[in-house]
């Protein structure tokens, strides 16, 4: 009898995300690879991002955080790291390093766009750009291999800033193929008070 093959990663971790109001659920249960996501603030981007790599990375997989810079990506890690502390046996390296391992073998990683050649040479099941106005645009084609061993997804997360790369990228993906794309406001949070909106304009 030939010997059974050892696993390389164990048996998918349970993780209870936050509830997500209706706009995330259908952003999260959309099915296109790659999703270009332009939202007003306080609607809940980053939380959702950070709900994906979790669950994502609890079942084995491995998931990348790009932000602007690591100043601004510590909020999205924050967030991350909320979410993985209630999965036993995971570990988390803070600066420099921002990598979280957990026991299904799946893994977390935050970079910087500051840096785009620090985004070669991974494989990765998915990544999250988050401020993606904000990072360099040539962040996006240096990261674009990591994904094609695993046909791995794409989310990019950000509000507004002008007539950009990431402006770009939200009408290009209006006519392309396994793209999806969503501009929502704030208003459409349903946790935001719509009084305190108008107030605030």
């Amino acid at each position: 009898m030939l010997n059974q093959p050892i696993p390389l990663r164990s048996r998918p971790l349970e993780v209870r995300l936050p509830p997500l109001h209706d706009k995330q659920q259908e952003i999260m249960q959309d099915d296109s690879r790659f999703k270009v996501i332009v939202c007003g603030r306080q609607f809940g981007k980053t939380a959702l991002g950070a709900a994906a790599v979790v669950s994502g990375a609890a079942a084995g997989g491995d998931y990348g955080w790009v932000a602007p810079s690591f100043r601004i990506g510590e909020l999205g890690w924050r967030m991350i790291n909320r979410l993985a502390q209630q999965i036993p046996g995971t570990k988390v390296q803070e600066r420099p390093v921002y990598r979280m391992q957990f026991q299904s073998g799946g893994t977390i990683q935050m970079w910087s766009s500051e840096h785009p050649d620090s985004l070669r040479g991974m494989t990765l099941n998915g990544v999250v750009f988050d401020e993606a106005a904000l990072a360099r645009p040539e962040a996006w084609p240096t990261l674009r291999p990591t994904l094609s061993v695993r046909q791995g997804w794409a989310w990019f997360i950000s509000t507004p800033k002008g007539l950009n790369w990431f402006h770009k990228l939200y009408e290009d993906a209006g006519h392309m193929d396994h793209w999806e794309r969503w501009r929502i406001p704030s208003s459409e949070n349903p946790y935001l008070p719509n009084e305190d909106i108008a107030m605030a304009k």
